[in-house]
């Protein structure tokens, strides 16, 4: 949390511009920053969150998900092109189910498809009803995904350096002998 609110209070997010879709977005804006330290720790603590914004009864609203929740297909440079993330998870019946969301850049078209599993074998969308008016969209002149994502500056030491490492990374003995000896003290 010391190392979050340090991050947030020597950063800065402006929106320039003066007009109705600056203003919309600086209104936006101003929500995000205050759920931004709660992302900065949970980044922090897990070495990467996406903010996935979505629109609900026409105000823009963001969710906050772990990069465990991300698959990375493909990247040019530092640039995804291709991911899925599990959007939402879902038990009835004691059997669980998945919804899932596709996101492909593709010739400046940004392609979102939706799909569903249950036991990792796929289903129709409309057999959950939360989810059977959610339809596949696609948008023109996009070059960058729709949403942020945040990777901790701790090097994972792999090679292909796709995902985050949280802060505590690499410092699991260490952690392991804190415990052992807080144990011991109580």
């Amino acid at each position: 949390n010391k190392l979050a609110s340090i991050t947030v209070s020597d950063s800065n997010i402006d929106v320039v511009g003066n007009n109705k879709r600056a203003e919309l977005l600086q209104n936006v804006l101003k929500r995000l920053k205050r759920k931004i330290k709660k992302v900065i720790a949970r980044e922090l603590g897990t070495g990467g969150v996406l903010v996935v914004p979505y629109i609900n009864r026409n105000k823009i609203y963001f969710n906050i998900i772990t990069q465990n929740r991300l698959s990375i297909n493909k990247m040019i440079g530092d640039d995804i092109i291709d991911c899925t993330i599990m959007a939402e998870h879902i038990v009835k019946n004691r059997k669980h189910y998945y919804r899932w969301t596709d996101y492909t850049l593709d010739n400046n078209n940004l392609y979102i498809r939706y799909r569903a599993t249950l036991d990792g074998e796929s289903i129709e969308m409309s057999l959950i009803p939360e989810w059977s008016n959610i339809k596949d969209i696609s948008i023109t002149n996009v070059d960058k995904m729709p949403f942020m994502y945040i990777k901790s500056p701790i090097d994972n030491r792999r090679e292909m350096d796709k995902y985050g490492a949280p802060i505590t990374y690499g410092c699991d003995k260490q952690i392991e002998k804190i415990m052992k000896d807080l144990e011991q003290i109580d």
